[in-house]
Parts: C-alpha cells; sequence; structure tokens
C-alpha cells in the first residue's frame, strides 16, 4: 500500500499559498486519525471532529478548503448538519457512507455536497477526491 502512494504527488504550492486544511468527521476514531495522518503525511493540514458539536465549534474557528463527513447518523439529521457546516465554510463537502444509497446521494447532492461515495475508503480514491474537490474550489 505505501509503495503505491509514493507515486501520488504531493500538493503543490507557492510561498503565498496557504496549506489546505481539511476537517475529517467520523464517529470512529482509527478511521479519524488514519485519514488525518495521511493527509498530512501527503502536505496538507487536517482536523478531527468525532460528533456534530465538535465540527461546529473547529467550524467556528477554522476556514476549512474541504470537510469529509462520515455518514453515521439519519440522513434527515445530516442534511442539516451539512447545510449548517456550508453557511459556516463555503468549501467543498464529501460524504462518506458505509451504507450507501441512491436516495441519500441525490438528497446529500441537493444539499450542496461535493461528492458522496461508499466505503470502504482507499488511499488512492481519498487523494482523488481531495485534489478534484480543491481544484474545483479555488
Amino acid at each position: 500500500c505505501r509503495d503505491a502512494l509514493q507515486c501520488v504527488s504531493t500538493p503543490r504550492k507557492s510561498i503565498m499559498q496557504k496549506t489546505p486544511t481539511i476537517l475529517i468527521i467520523d464517529a470512529e476514531e482509527c478511521i479519524r486519525y488514519t485519514i488525518k495522518y495521511f493527509l498530512r503525511e501527503k502536505g496538507y493540514e487536517a482536523h478531527t471532529a468525532k460528533n456534530y458539536e465538535e465540527a461546529l465549534s473547529l467550524a467556528s474557528i477554522f476556514s476549512y478548503d474541504l470537510i469529509f463527513f462520515d455518514t453515521i447518523w439519519e440522513m434527515k439529521q445530516c442534511l442539516e448538519i451539512i447545510r449548517t457546516l456550508k453557511r459556516a465554510n463555503h468549501c467543498p463537502i464529501a460524504v462518506i457512507t458505509a451504507s450507501p444509497d441512491d436516495n441519500d446521494a441525490v438528497a446529500a447532492r441537493a444539499a450542496g455536497v461535493f461528492d458522496y461515495f461508499p466505503k470502504p475508503l482507499t488511499q488512492e480514491k481519498l487523494l482523488q477526491i481531495t485534489s478534484i474537490a480543491l481544484q474545483a474550489y479555488q
């Protein structure tokens, strides 16, 4: 897994550009920290939140360039959280789900989600989504 990732480029930045900052919201600590340290290894700044309250608190302090959001709650509650996060940080939100559902994907996109994808999440897919989202919202 590590050898294949060495071929993936890290984000390039000039002296004037800031490092993209990413928020990872997931109830599972091991997932939060795995994604966080992987993104940091690739040159991004990454913060984590285990729940909605932590995410809103961080969103009121930091300006995020991308948010990864795990749908650990019912979709109706997730949509409200997504709308609130979009108001706090005008950045792309990528939804990660262990239970993909076409109706939920449509509802999430209608709420302004940039991307909606199922678990398991590979490191290659995480980098791909990160790169595309950051380029699209520059």
